[in-house]
């Protein structure tokens, strides 16, 4: 069943909504499965008198990955670590070339780390690196916040739909995945 709370006469200031479990009973109010900080502004409107607040603000929690770049020591909060290939964790076949993922031509298989400082280009193959890098500080955002990094409801799902668009060989699909996931890598950069 859906539950819609309105908070009315709240001062204005930044607020975090999280599931609580209310009374002895064990009765639920649910919201949504990750806490959401929202910054309440003094109602200004007739439109909104009735709830009695604005919410002007939504915020979560992401490293980018020049955060997990620098900053290896966090990697302990996942089950990933730097210099796990690529390979192992994404499907690459489409992008192999002898057996390995060199797509930084360094001549060796390239690494979780590799990946986070890929270059990006137009072609295919740029693209994947595109979305590669900003896949590697996603499954590590996913890993280390959970509920607080909030586009997918599992590591193994957000994989899938990396994996899926790496296969379409489709460089717009590609491009707008690295897009989105880029854009929740650019959440709040500390640990809740």
């Amino acid at each position: 069943e859906n539950w819609k709370k309105v908070w009315t006469n709240l001062i204005p200031g930044e607020y975090r909504i999280t599931e609580i479990e209310l009374g002895s009973n064990s009765q639920w109010w649910t919201v949504p499965t990750m806490p959401i900080i929202v910054n309440v502004l003094p109602d200004t409107t007739a439109e909104t008198a009735a709830r009695g607040v604005i919410v002007n603000d939504f915020k979560w929690f992401g490293f980018t990955p020049g955060y997990w770049k620098n900053h290896p020591e966090e990697w302990n909060r996942t089950p990933y670590v730097p210099t796990q290939l690529v390979r192992n964790v994404f499907n690459v076949s489409n992008l192999l070339t002898g057996g390995k993922l060199d797509l930084n031509k360094d001549g060796n298989d390239d690494t979780l780390m590799d990946a986070l400082n890929y270059k990006g280009g137009n072609d295919l193959k740029g693209k994947a690196q595109i979305l590669l890098r900003a896949a590697v500080a996603a499954i590590l955002n996913e890993s280390a916040l959970d509920d607080y990094y909030p586009p997918y409801d599992s590591v193994g799902e957000l994989i899938d739909v990396i994996n899926a668009a790496l296969a379409s060989g489709n460089k717009g699909q590609i491009n707008s995945l690295a897009a989105a996931l880029d854009y929740w890598n650019n959440g709040i950069h500390e640990f809740p």
